[in-house]
């Protein structure tokens, strides 16, 4: 068997087996979380019913997620970007989570302007990607390097929280836009989010209302609507 080419880094996996699954739980769950950020968390608890396309994307989202990790923990983001690596110190790393830091509280409490800067822009979701990938870098490497991997695992998941919390609502977002200017052009009205299993999950643009129309289930069928009425991008 030929040596390990010493150039090319071993490929580690935090906590093996029990981080893989960790990572995936945190990677799904904030991703959907993030979908019904945008569409309403009232229609939250009935998200297994819905099935189909969400279900299949939350499932899709898990891994993405735990890939995407694995990969920033090796040092990936580092190797691959300039910016990441030339912050892979104390004082570099401190930046980079103040950069964050400030990044999610701006989110917070401008959450609408946030939401239709996604909608006017969808580019903007691709550099936001970008740009906190490549922060988490230095923080994971610095925290490792200290001799502190359970605070950089803590640190990995909160990340990845917010990470797949962001691309949930941005294509959530984005799947809105796309029926508005079906509506708008060809005067579509109802835009199908997912359905399948026990329920019909979609957008009626001519009421301006998000929709869930269930048809079985505990309670039998019922129909549960949230305006959007309000949701309105200058």
């Amino acid at each position: 068997m030929p040596d390990r080419d010493p150039t090319r880094p071993n490929w580690v996996v935090p906590l093996g087996w029990v981080g893989i699954g960790a990572m995936a739980i945190v990677g799904g769950a904030a991703y959907t979380l993030g979908e019904f950020a945008f569409y309403g968390y009232e229609f939250l608890p009935y998200w297994p019913t819905i099935g189909g396309w969400m279900v299949g994307m939350t499932v899709f989202a898990a891994a993405f997620g735990t890939l995407l990790e694995c990969i920033i923990w090796n040092g990936g983001a580092g190797r691959a970007l300039a910016f990441a690596s030339m912050l892979r110190n104390g004082p570099g790393a401190l930046a980079a989570a103040g950069i964050l830091v400030a990044l999610a509280i701006a989110c917070w409490a401008a959450h609408a302007q946030y939401q239709c800067v996604f909608m006017s822009t969808p580019f903007v979701g691709l550099l936001a990607f970008a740009t906190i990938t490549s922060l988490q870098d230095p923080i994971l490497h610095v925290l490792r390097q200290s001799g502190r991997p359970a605070a950089a695992f803590a640190a990995l998941l909160v990340l990845e929280a917010g990470v797949m919390f962001g691309i949930g609502e941005g294509l959530a977002i984005d799947h809105y836009r796309k029926g508005l200017e079906h509506f708008q052009k060809e005067h579509r009205t109802e835009q199908s989010i997912s359905s399948g299993g026990g329920g019909d999950f979609h957008i009626d643009y001519a009421r301006q209302e998000i929709v869930l129309q269930m048809t079985a289930g505990i309670g039998g069928p019922r129909e549960i609507r949230r305006s959007v009425a309000g949701f309105v991008c200058k």
